[in-house]
């Protein structure tokens, strides 16, 4: 789930520079995403640290129609993202922080006039906690982010020529849109085996597959 809103955002007319107070609350709106990455997790160099990185793209979207009027938003993100995990409970659970950032699309509807798609950019800090599946290639984990985005620029028809939630420039205040985000992911490791998953080292000879996974040596 996502929570977008602003509290004091602006419509910056780029023409004469007139600035409109603007806010909004969408209160929760649904949001999806998928990840690709490495993740490195190597008990004889770094203990129980492990190291993420990787692209994401997520979609978030929200609206709502009443008297034949329909006002919407949606928005894409794609990125790079990493993280730093550590972790207990026999190697089983990992707590993580880590930042991403990146491009958004976002296309906005208002009074049922689209006022098509326009570019800016994003960037959030993420937390969260991981759960390893004992004896598989899975593991479950709770995230958050508070992501912002800077800018949008470059709107269609009636908005062409403004300018939605300019971040600070030529003397304006400017603010942010932001988007608390609360995901619940599910994590496939394909260079893992089932047995090595979540095995614990006991001080026996480790060395690295793939950089990702260890493995124990009898």
């Amino acid at each position: 789930m996502g929570f977008p809103e602003f509290d004091r955002g602006e419509i910056v007319n780029n023409l004469t520079g007139a600035v409109t107070p603007l806010k909004a609350n969408a209160d929760f709106a649904f949001t999806s995403l998928l990840a690709a990455g490495f993740r490195w997790f190597d008990p004889r160099r770094w203990g129980h640290w492990s190291f993420d990185a990787g692209f994401l793209g997520a979609y978030l979207g929200t609206g709502i129609s009443a008297l034949s009027q329909r006002d919407q938003i949606n928005l894409g993100f794609l990125g790079l993202g990493g993280c730093v995990g550590y972790r207990i409970g026999r190697d089983r659970f990992e707590p993580f922080v880590g930042f991403a950032g990146g491009g958004a699309i976002v296309n906005v509807e208002s009074v049922s006039i689209n006022h098509g798609d326009v570019w800016g950019y994003w960037f959030a800090p993420r937390g969260g906690i991981r759960y390893y599946l004992p004896g598989t290639r899975w593991s479950i984990a709770i995230e958050g982010l508070f992501r912002f985005i800077g800018g949008l620029d470059g709107f269609e028809g009636p908005a062409a020529g403004f300018t939605l939630n300019e971040t600070p420039h030529a003397g304006l205040e400017g603010h942010w849109l932001y988007v608390p985000l609360g995901l619940f992911e599910i994590d496939l490791f394909p260079f893992l085996r089932p047995a090595e998953a979540t095995r614990r080292p006991r001080g026996l000879e480790t060395e690295t597959i793939h950089g990702r996974a260890s493995v124990e040596r009898h």
